[in-house]
């Protein structure tokens, strides 16, 4: 068949029924296919959208439950690592021959003050090290982070500490647990300076918080630490040391009783003036270790502040077991148990002191390493770092769960929690 243009257009004329009818069909086809395409690509990108919402949320969590992102090595050192564990181990287990192993120094203090932490603490667990360059070559700044499981208490408390850590000739390393002031100098700096050391404070003192909150029990037991009046085992430290001292019942009843009597005695055979006589009358108390001055006699009572062990008091007069002194011009109440009678009143927190001031300081003790605020808040500017076994100044306890103290000859604050005394 020979095609022409006459040919084609008589067959158009002829079918173009069909021509139209196949045309239309054809462009519907195109248009579904389109409409799908297109409505496939808005699923593909609705689907894309929500995975990348997933992998985000996911890795939020994951920041939020991660330790801060930083460069401090956790694996380099493996024989710091065993030392620090060491360490946490025997401070549990009141091992004060290997802690003298591996502390540079270890006084008699040091060594009531292990014995007294491994009574209520069960063990320090998830110890994990962070550590940064000593001052001086072969020296390091260990950051320790560890969780405390205290007796009788399910809930861990999280906790840092920070050691410096030197190495011996023979190439073992040990714990330099009396810092001078460049070594204290240098690790504040690092707290101050080094973000990422900062980080990992201020993730461990949230972690801290957080399980105080959750466990009431943990948090009313750190109180008790704070005070001086924590149980171990259900007794506390009050009763295990009457318990301890039940043998001096064997003992004339009251030894500042009768001390005093032979003062009085003493007294009358004087034939000074008036004012000599009241004067030689005075007895004073001393405290064999620290004790609580409450404001009645009573192991409920309110406690108005502490005598340290040495320091004296004018005794005023005695009530079940009690006696009472005179604490820092108002009248305060200690346990008979807990002092003996003293001539020698010049240690006395209420005797006036040469500077005409009423008043004596008392100190505060770091219990573990801690920011220094200058305000009562978390927030607060960083003034400096306080170190284990730091003493200051105290100016004031408020409720808010902060303490004021002398720093560098200015005021400042550190959280009560972290702070005893002695």
């Amino acid at each position: 068949m020979k095609f022409s243009i006459d040919n084609i257009k008589t067959f158009l004329i002829r079918n173009w029924k069909y021509l139209t009818a196949a045309v239309a069909f054809i462009l519907i086809v195109i248009i579904l296919v389109s409409l799908s395409n297109r409505e496939n690509k808005a699923d593909q990108q609705r689907e894309a959208e929500i995975i990348e919402e997933q992998i985000a949320e996911q890795e939020e969590q994951q920041a939020e439950n991660a330790e801060p992102a930083n460069s401090l090595s956790t694996e380099e050192h493996p024989e710091i690592n065993n030392l620090i564990q060491l360490y946490f181990d025997s401070m549990a287990n009141n091992d004060v021959e290997a802690l003298k192993t591996i502390l540079a120094e270890m006084q008699p203090e040091d060594e009531e003050s292990v014995k007294t932490g491994s009574e209520y603490t069960e063990s320090y667990n998830n110890i994990v090290c962070y550590t940064r360059p000593g001052k001086t070559e072969n020296s390091y700044v260990v950051f320790a982070c560890y969780e405390a499981k205290f007796v009788g208490i399910n809930t861990t408390a999280p906790g840092l500490l920070s050691f410096y850590v030197q190495t011996k000739e023979d190439g073992s390393v040990y714990i330099q647990n009396k810092l001078e002031d460049g070594l204290k100098e240098y690790i504040q700096n690092l707290v101050v300076e080094d973000s990422e050391v900062a980080n990992l404070f201020e993730a461990s003192q949230k972690r801290y918080e957080q399980a105080l909150a959750d466990d009431a029990t943990l948090k009313e037991f750190v109180a008790s630490l704070e005070s001086g009046e924590a149980k171990a085992s259900g007794e506390s430290a009050e009763q295990t040391a009457e318990n301890t001292e039940e043998t001096a019942e064997q003992t004339p009843e009251n030894t500042a009783e009768n001390t005093e009597e032979t003062t009085e005695q003493n007294t009358e055979e004087t034939t000074g003036n008036e004012e000599q006589s009241q004067e030689s009358s005075t007895v004073y108390v001393k405290a064999k270790e620290n004790v609580n001055v409450r404001n009645d006699a009573s192991e409920t009572a309110d406690p108005i502040g502490k005598l340290l062990g040495g320091e004296t008091a004018e005794k005023t007069g005695e009530k079940d077991g009690w006696i009472c002194i005179n604490y820092k011009g108002q009248p305060g109440y200690v346990k008979a148990d807990f002092v003996e009678a003293t001539s020698d009143g010049s240690g006395s927190v209420s005797k006036e002191t040469t500077d005409n001031s009423s008043v004596e300081k008392e100190y505060v003790y770091v219990k573990e390493t801690v920011n220094i605020r200058a305000d009562m808040s978390q927030d607060s500017e960083r003034v400096g770092t306080a170190y284990a076994g730091d003493k200051y100044v105290k100016i004031q306890d408020y409720a808010e769960g902060w303490t004021k103290i002398e720093y560098n000859g200015k005021e400042a604050y550190i959280k009560t929690e972290f702070l005893e005394t002695r």
